[in-house]
């Protein structure tokens, strides 16, 4: 049995919650980047950080400006004991800083001269350090003072419509930033051409093995015979048809062994009208031998060990305990297991669908992270945005079409074009000449097969006998009516147990 199902989808969510919090924790350095981009036009809008409220002026003299600024070692910004956390940010070479002082304050300064403190002595800068004056405002210098302690930067004739940047090039190792500092700076690095070349071949590759997996679907399987037989092709369980000719296990699948389960002796089921009751019928150990592992685990999920009786909420509940059913899991596993050791895979279709699957989840989520890693971080052109939308949707469509996926036998071809034959046998549009206990013998397999109507039909004018295991609240004296009455009920209890199965098992 396949166990440690859960583990994953926790990393899965744990993932989804990480790329969540990182988009939020930059998202106000974006909004403040593109507010600054409207109003600057001389001064690269990505390099640049939103600047204080306030001017913090601390000169004594009028008509003057004095800013003093604290570089912390974490590359941190603090002007007044106020900390700005966006103030370092790392480049490929040095890591930069890039502040605006003043952006039109409307006063006027004839000198401005700010200080920034530097949390350790520095013999030299990457490059020079620069003050960038614009709108009117002229740049006088800037230098590093002798101690090696702060960097002096000076202006003049600064007006109410000027704007004033500091920038300094340190050297790598200077600072030490955070991790997330140092991994958004080193992706705002990544050049358009190289995101242009990730994502054209992320694309290109998802596309090749998402063609492949098309081209793998069922191929060579002649499920358009027109041959039709009368007889049972194999005793197998109604389910493990179901898996043979669908390539996966789905709600027909538990449908068909619920009916199984029924004919066989374990349940009986009562429709009530706007509701229905199951009931769990006490058995022998000899007929209790004779169920199979998965029947037995969904007899389990459908009653409590000391029930005997489950109606349409006792079902919801059960399967809405958890928001994926393990019970579930571990019946659609064992179904796949039986398959194969028949002989009808060449590979698990459990473990080829779950293969296909992973790699479906890690393309959807690799798509989504270089979405919300460009958005954030990436420069023009922005159309590359569609790219990795495309990728997230070529994710989906592999996890979509994983289970579609199945490597049958030579052993497994040929007993789909056995049953086949006798699906055709069951929808055959004239009445069924024979006895009429096999209505509700072959009706799993009918069920299994996606044809339940159709061999419901054949026995229109038959003389009709309602099951020993089924009974309603309003008379049934048609099998149209029997098939009315039951196929909802079977079809809704499948449909929910279905639906809280594990997504990577389905």
């Amino acid at each position: 049995m396949i166990v440690g199902i859960y583990h994953r989808k926790l990393i899965f969510f744990s993932l989804l919650a990480t790329l969540s919090f990182f988009a939020f924790n930059y998202r106000d350095n974006l909004l403040a980047r593109q507010t600054i981009e409207a109003d600057v036009d001389s001064v690269q809008a990505d390099t640049i950080f939103a600047s204080p409220q306030d001017n913090y002026n601390i000169s004594a003299i009028s008509g003057e400006y004095l800013l003093s600024i604290d570089l912390l070692e974490n590359g941190s910004i603090k002007i007044l004991n106020r900390e700005i956390k966006e103030g370092i940010k790392p480049r490929k070479d040095y890591d930069e800083l890039r502040y605006i002082v003043l952006d039109k304050k409307f006063e006027y300064y004839s000198k401005a001269k700010i200080v920034v403190n530097l949390p350790k002595p520095i013999i030299r800068l990457q490059e020079d350090p620069q003050i960038i004056a614009v709108h009117g405002a002229t740049a006088s210098g800037a230098k590093i003072t002798e101690d090696g302690m702060a960097i002096e930067y000076y202006a003049k004739d600064v007006n109410p419509n000027s704007t004033v940047t500091i920038v300094g090039y340190f050297p790598k190792g200077y600072f030490k930033l955070p991790v997330t500092k140092v991994v958004s700076g080193g992706i705002e690095s990544v050049s358009p051409i190289a995101w242009l070349s990730i994502i054209t071949i992320l694309v290109v590759v998802s596309a090749i093995i998402l063609a492949f997996m098309s081209s793998k679907r069922k191929k060579g399987i002649p499920l358009d015979l027109k041959e039709a037989t009368d007889v049972l092709p194999a005793t197998i369980p109604p389910a493990v048809v179901s898996v043979l000719i669908e390539g996966r296990v789905g709600s027909r699948a538990i449908m068909a062994t619920l009916i199984d389960l029924a004919r066989r002796g374990f349940i009986d089921i009562y429709n009530r009208g706007s509701d229905f009751v199951i009931y769990k019928k006490e058995t022998s150990a000899q007929q209790r031998a004779t169920l199979l592992e998965f029947e037995e685990i969904l007899l389990d999920k459908i009653f409590l060990p000391s029930q005997k009786i489950a109606d349409s909420q006792d079902v919801e509940e059960r399967a809405s305990r958890h928001l994926f059913s393990r019970k579930i899991a571990l019946t659609y596993l064992d179904i796949y297991k039986y398959a194969s050791d028949l002989g009808f895979f060449a590979q698990p279709p459990a473990r080829l669908h779950l293969k296909y699957r992973v790699f479906g989840i890690l393309v959807f989520f690799v798509g989504l992270a270089g979405y919300i890693l460009y958005a954030l971080f990436g420069d023009e052109p922005k159309f590359l945005l569609l790219l990795w939308l495309v990728l997230i949707a070529e994710g989906m469509m592999i996890i979509k079409t994983a289970p579609l996926i199945t490597n049958y036998t030579p052993m497994g071809r040929q007993s789909i074009v056995n049953w086949v034959r006798f699906r055709n046998f069951l929808s055959q549009n004239e009445p069924f000449r024979g006895s009429e206990d096999k209505f509700s013998e072959y009706l799993p397999y009918a069920v299994a097969l996606g044809v339940e109507s159709s061999w419901s039909a054949r026995f229109i004018q038959a003389n009709f006998i309602l099951p020993k295991w089924y009974d309603a609240i309003v008379k049934i004296d048609s099998v149209e009516g029997f098939a009315k009455s039951l196929i909802p009920i079977i079809d809704y209890i499948a449909d929910t147990f279905d639906v809280s199965s594990e997504p990577l098992v389905r």
